[in-house]
């Protein structure tokens, strides 16, 4: 309880200086989902616009936010000088404690699992195993919470974790002939939009196929927003006016939700994707990733499988 005390208060401290800078309401809502995955304050047309736009993850405090975090602090630690096997502990106990701030969600405890056992598997000197420290975090999370197992944050949250760790690298692969980090970063905006797809479709009745471009130019600001936040708190707690300390996160944010209001009008996307269909394109989307160890002519195969899965749900839903 003393530890739940010492979270609220500072997540309540945070949004005080933020009222004090002079954030509207609307804003102060959208910082309070951003910064602490609190979406429970935001009217219903913002999560229906970042929710057409294909970007309400980033208002849900996940894996995007605890690696941002944990490769903040470890960046600092490395700057100071800290050795690598106390720079890992601090590091993941940041990670955990900023995941007990969010409530501990399953999105936040395995992403806090997976980034502690990287970084311990680096400090030894070993190479991190991404499916081992993906499996433990599996069971690390059922552990804590058993329930998460029939909820739809859990599905997704590791069903985005799975295929960032195995449908992402054929992707970049693939797309080798783009400029280094554009490869990448495309490769995992796909792979996440991918993985939950179907399970989109199923619960919330649509995908916007418009998400992938919505991710692609909302998650690089959203990240400096993350950044700018935190730097803010930090310099309005050691006294400068929270006027000019989160002026930058502010003005920032205010654009980025202009941006997906706009996003959000091109409302096109797949609205039905029968049982049958859902198997086609899973089945495939598996076989043609990491995951198996197929010819690259096989695995081509099943690609193209799944994709013509999506064009054809994507004729059903407007025929």
């Amino acid at each position: 309880n003393s530890i739940f005390s010492f979270c609220m208060n500072i997540r309540k401290q945070c949004l005080h200086k933020l009222h004090d800078s002079g954030t509207s309401e609307k804003t102060l809502k959208l910082i309070s989902a951003l910064a602490f995955g609190d979406k429970s304050l935001l009217d219903e047309e913002t999560k229906n616009n970042f929710q057409t736009a294909g970007a309400m993850h980033v208002l849900a405090v996940s894996g995007l936010h605890i690696g941002l975090l944990f490769s903040a602090v470890s960046l600092i630690l490395k700057a100071v000088r800290v050795n690598g096997a106390i720079r890992a502990t601090l590091a993941s106990v940041a990670a955990f404690f900023y995941a007990y701030l969010c409530g501990m969600t399953a999105s936040c405890v395995r992403a806090a699992v997976m980034c502690s056992l990287y970084s311990v598997a680096l400090a030894s000197s070993k190479k991190p195993d991404k499916l081992n420290s993906f499996a433990f975090a599996v069971f690390a999370v059922l552990a804590i919470r058993p329930g998460d197992l029939f909820s739809l944050g859990f599905i997704m949250s590791f069903s985005v974790g799975l295929s960032l760790i195995v449908v992402a690298p054929p992707i970049k692969r693939f797309l080798g002939f783009l400029p280094p980090k554009f490869d990448d970063a495309f490769a995992t905006i796909a792979a996440a939009e991918l993985a939950v797809l179907p399970v989109c479709v199923i619960c919330f009745g649509h995908f916007p196929l418009i998400a992938i471009l919505s991710n692609a130019l909302l998650i690089p600001v959203l990240t400096a927003v993350y950044y700018l936040l935190w730097v803010g708190f930090i310099l309005s707690a050691v006294g400068v006016p929270p006027l000019y300390a989160l002026a930058a996160p502010r003005v920032l944010l205010i654009g980025t939700n202009a941006v997906a209001n706009r996003l959000a009008d091109f409302n096109f996307g797949i609205k039905t994707m029968p049982s049958p269909l859902v198997f086609t394109y899973a089945v495939p989307l598996a076989l043609s990733s990491d995951a198996f160890n197929f010819g690259k002519k096989t695995k081509i195969t099943f690609a193209a499988t799944t994709f013509a899965t999506i064009l054809l749900c994507l004729i059903l839903s407007y025929s």
